[in-house]
């Protein structure tokens, strides 16, 4: 919900941390000209903070300063490569996840529950576009399909959690998840995305042995 002074509104009991990743959350969306007022604008904090706020942000790496404005920096991304819930995960499901690719021409996703939130780990784009943008660090919508069966995983099927999605979620979006068996309790899953031309159901069988591959190569807990 929208607060008074922005889309997030200003709050006097915000930190300074909690302004920083509100400005860091904005940053990608607003652009030069005007861009400092327009994160303030677009975050509720007043104009002088953010800009003490961006040159902080810059010193520590985190966003960068050039010309034509501010953009997120190198730091943004060693934190995002640092996020693995099991140790191996990322770089055993992008090999696998490759191979996979091939075999059908859709994108892959490998996703993970952090909080309250399902969050795209690793994207491999197919080869052709899909209608709506799929990237890194996104957050999947409740109904999607890799949230979805990360929510059936273990609970209300008896193994992974396997889920078609063709088009009920997203129109022209045909998307098919299988949950992975990871240790240490994570929560992960496998996700193929393709044009609704292409139901996502016809690799099923390739998924699922995608996601055994996956499973089977990381060390026990």
């Amino acid at each position: 919900m929208a607060r008074a002074g922005g889309i997030h509104g200003q709050d006097p009991g915000q930190g300074v941390l909690e302004r920083a990743f509100l400005v860091l959350q904005a940053l990608p969306h607003v652009r030069a000209p005007g861009q400092v007022q327009g994160l303030a604008a677009a975050t509720g904090i007043p104009y002088p903070s953010v800009h003490r706020l961006l040159a902080q942000l810059v010193d520590v790496g985190l966003v960068v300063r050039a010309d034509d404005g501010y953009s997120l920096g190198a730091g943004v991304l060693d934190l995002a490569s640092a996020i693995e819930p099991v140790p191996g995960l990322r770089a055993r499901a992008v090999a696998v996840m490759d191979s996979l690719r091939e075999h059908t021409g859709a994108t892959l996703s490998l996703v993970t529950r952090m909080g309250e939130h399902t969050v795209i780990l690793d994207v491999l784009p197919g080869r052709e576009g899909l209608p709506y943008p799929v990237s890194s660090g996104h957050r999947l919508r409740p109904g999607a399909a890799g949230n979805v069966s990360l929510q059936r995983h273990g609970r209300e099927l008896h193994g992974p959690g396997v889920v078609v999605d063709d088009g009920g979620d997203l129109p022209g979006l045909t998307c098919y998840a299988t949950s992975l068996h990871v240790p240490g309790g994570a929560r992960v899953a496998l996700q193929l995305s393709a044009s609704a031309e292409r139901p996502a159901a016809r690799w099923a069988a390739l998924v699922n042995r995608a996601a055994e591959r996956i499973s089977a190569g990381l060390p026990a807990s």
